[in-house]
């Protein structure tokens, strides 16, 4: 295990800037998301840790140690692609101790260490196999136990899990989770997917544009977004966002919204009289009232998924979301009550995005 630290790392392709200056630690048996949409830098940064990228400036440290200029096979990392990279000629177990043989380990070790992992992820009585006689899970799984064998200083995953079916995804979350728990090894993990950074890793690292826009545990940036791009990024469906403008008046300050409706601001927001903001709120905050309580929304979809109700309606101009438990009796063009809980909005600034409260 090691901790992995990364300071002021600049990145570029020509006159494109794919990591502007990126600082992170990654403490030592952390399990790590890199999470963001295509093009931000998330993979960039995974390969740059690696040593598949060669950075403009910038420092990287892997266990207190300098590797910036070191190649990615003395930097004692293991790699888990989004393609399985298996050799399709070789059985698991010679898929799985490749890298060993290549360093002449004794045939004692290796049969030890192919157990060792086989017997980990389940794979014991596939050892003679070819991947092609595998399903998607499982050579998954051979590359998982190609980089356990090695016994690395930390495991970086990119995108592992995007090849798979949407059940298969879920297993495999979980199956490496499991895994983290049980070898404590430092981790990396590369995802667009939020779900999929909010339910394997300790702590997600939202990214955009080359900048990491916020880090934190999962719960931390889901509760308290620090910007507008985080709040709807991380939550599915995402946050409800509304531009309006405060109003004091003679009792408590209200948020007004353009079409005139109101609603209710968070106890104790210090905010002028007048003063343009940003309402957020995410659905499941959201009461849908068949009153004139509340902002007046005309539902648009009502999406029944069993457990819970989504309803997507229009709100003025905005698309908005309301999330329920209830079985909600709604349909499409009914006019409904947006009534959030004042406890649970989020203020942002509309001209830097930043957080207020």
């Amino acid at each position: 295990m090691a901790a992995i630290d990364i300071e002021k790392v600049v990145k570029t392709y020509g006159a494109f800037t794919a990591l502007r200056g990126v600082s992170l630690t990654i403490d030592d048996g952390a399990f790590v998301a890199l999470v963001g949409p295509s093009g931000c830098g998330k993979t960039t940064l995974l390969r740059s840790i690696c040593g598949l990228e060669d950075i403009i400036s910038g420092e990287i440290r892997i266990d207190g140690k300098e590797v910036t200029d070191q190649p990615p096979k003395d930097r004692d990392i293991a790699m888990v692609f989004q393609s399985y990279a298996l050799y399709p000629h070789m059985s698991v177990s010679d898929n799985m101790s490749f890298s060993m043989r290549l360093a002449h380990a004794a045939k004692e070790l290796i049969t030890e260490k192919v157990g060792y992992a086989s017997g980990i992820l389940g794979l014991g009585d596939y050892l003679e196999r070819l991947p092609r006689q595998l399903s998607g899970g499982q050579r998954q799984r051979v590359a998982m136990g190609r980089a356990i064998v090695r016994n690395p200083k930390a495991f970086l995953f990119d995108e592992p899990l995007s090849n798979l079916d949407a059940k298969l995804r879920v297993q495999m979350r979980k199956e490496i989770k499991q895994l983290h728990q049980r070898l404590g090894v430092t981790s990396v993990f590369v995802t667009h997917d939020q779900i999929e950074a909010m339910t394997l890793a300790d702590r997600v690292v939202v990214m955009n544009a080359g900048n990491i826009e916020q880090a934190g545990s999962p719960l931390d940036l889901y509760d308290h977004p620090a910007n507008t791009f985080v709040a709807g990024f991380i939550g599915s469906p995402a946050m409800n966002m509304l531009e309006g403008n405060v109003v004091r008046g003679d009792g408590a300050p209200r948020f007004v919204l353009p079409d005139g409706g109101t609603l209710p601001l968070p106890v104790g927001a210090d905010l002028a009289d007048g003063a343009g903001v940003i309402f957020g709120v995410r659905p499941e905050h959201v009461h849908a009232a068949a009153t004139d309580d509340g902002a007046r929304a005309t539902v648009n979809v009502v999406e029944p998924t069993g457990f819970e109700t989504f309803l997507y309606s229009t709100l003025g101009d905005t698309e908005v979301c309301i999330r329920s438990t209830d079985r909600l009796a709604f349909r499409p063009d009914d006019e409904i009550g947006f009534v959030p809980d004042p406890e649970h909005v989020h203020l942002f600034d509309p001209e830097t995005g930043r957080r207020l409260n």
